[in-house]
């Protein structure tokens, strides 16, 4: 993504990319009707926009697993602080 944009113009683009269902081209004619002052993005830019964000969203479980706290957890946290405070 060119990083020419900067941030809020290029949250704009996502939204107007999530009301257009996706459609990049749909979706710079719509930029360009709600932003006509701004300099707006061809659709491969969008395109690629798009890309990176569903790429962020896709990665999985990438990072430190998360713990899960059940009740069962809980109770066991709670009798080892009780056996070693």
């Amino acid at each position: 993504m060119d990083n020419t944009y900067p941030f809020d113009e290029q949250t704009d683009m996502l939204l107007v990319l999530g009301f257009c269902e996706g459609n990049c081209r749909r979706s710079v004619r719509e930029y360009h009707l709600r932003n006509p002052n701004r300099r707006g993005p061809n659709h491969p830019t969008l395109k690629i926009l798009k890309d990176v964000l569903e790429k962020m969203v896709n990665r999985g479980n990438a990072g430190r697993p998360r713990q899960v706290r059940t009740i069962h957890v809980e109770q066991e946290i709670l009798e080892r602080v009780d056996e070693n405070p």
